[in-house]
């Protein structure tokens, strides 16, 4: 029975041939058949203006997709740099402990369990700044780089060479080629 009523729903009224509507609808449908009945006449200047409507249209979905390619990378790229940007950020606020803590394990001198306990201390947050990339900058005997090392003194001393970092006054580090904090130095003979 629901199969019936829905049969009905659908179905269409047979429409009088008299009624407006379906004069105009026979109309339309004679007109569409003569129109796929003749022939299409495309003359050249037609023919070079759909060409270059494709070559223009070809055009711009390439730039489009260069676009959108250049957004993708720039935005991999922004992504990257604030990750090691907020990672250097954080290591940084570690580092004040990491030289705590090493100051405190030069100045117990004896073989004390508590002086092995920072010690264990201080080699559990060098292997995390490892395992996290960051790594100390090599100073003590390298050429004095601004862009490494911090300079606070310089000296005269012939027992090194020219531009020489003669002492560490607190280490450096980086991550990748990022420097997190400069090496703080004394250069010997600029």
């Amino acid at each position: 029975m629901m199969k019936e009523k829905h049969r009905m729903k659908n179905t269409k009224p047979e429409s009088n041939p008299e009624t407006p509507e379906a004069a105009t609808e026979e109309e339309s449908a004679e007109e569409m058949e003569e129109t796929i009945e003749q022939p299409i006449e495309t003359t050249e200047s037609q023919l070079e203006a759909v060409i270059s409507e494709n070559l223009q249209l070809k055009d711009s979905m390439l730039r489009q997709m260069a676009e959108f390619d250049n957004f993708r990378k720039r935005a991999a790229k922004e992504k990257s740099e604030i990750y090691g940007m907020a990672m250097g950020d954080c290591v940084a606020k570690f580092l004040g402990v990491h030289d705590n803590l090493e100051r405190a394990v030069g100045t117990l001198k004896d073989d004390s369990e508590f002086k092995s306990g920072i010690s264990m201390v201080l080699d559990g947050l060098l292997a995390v700044m490892t395992e996290l990339g960051v790594t100390e900058i090599e100073s003590s005997g390298a050429k004095f780089d601004p862009n490494l090392h911090d300079a606070v003194q310089q000296i005269e001393d012939e027992s090194f060479g020219e531009n020489e970092v003669c002492n560490v006054l607190q280490k450096g580090f980086k991550s990748k080629d990022k420097v997190i904090r400069h090496a703080v130095v004394v250069v010997a003979n600029p």
